[in-house]
């Protein structure tokens, strides 16, 4: 079933997410960031040790340095592993895409991995990508845009 959902209810979809932590990954497939990235900065800026990766500006390794202060996969799964942050914003995943859907950078997908083991309430991964989440990516809450650019929701 698909909903359609205005722009103020994407951000209360959104806000209601990361309450209750129904899902640990939150995937918007959205082209454009605008609607998305507007409601994620309050979100980050309210919840004490979030952090942003902004693909749509930088590479991978700058984005995973600036949040994580590493780029190398064992040091960032054994700090994700320990210490993930309450709330991770991905921006622009496409851009680490390949057009199936997985992920080409595998220490993005070991942070997806790890957010969906955590579980509810640990913390939440909210990700805007123009392309459908990878086959594996269960313990997700979908949003998608519409040609009009309100957003629908996959129940």
């Amino acid at each position: 079933m698909t909903d359609s959902l205005s722009s103020d209810q994407l951000a209360q979809a959104l806000q209601e997410w990361f309450v209750r932590g129904s899902a640990p990954i939150c995937w918007v497939q959205d082209a454009n960031s605008g609607g998305v990235a507007g409601t994620a900065r309050p979100l980050l800026a309210s919840t004490p040790g979030s952090c942003a990766l902004w693909l749509a500006f930088a590479n991978p390794d700058r984005c995973l340095f600036d949040a994580f202060g590493t780029v190398c996969a064992a040091m960032l799964r054994e700090k994700l592993t320990s210490e993930m942050p309450p709330l991770v914003f991905i921006d622009a995943l496409d851009r680490a895409q390949l057009a199936t859907g997985e992920l080409a950078d595998a220490r993005l997908a070991d942070m997806l991995h790890i957010a969906a083991e955590k579980g509810k309430g640990q913390s939440r991964v909210l990700v805007r990508s123009a392309l459908p989440p990878p086959g594996w990516a269960q313990a997700t809450l979908c949003l998608r845009a519409t040609s009009t650019g309100d957003a629908a929701v996959d129940i």
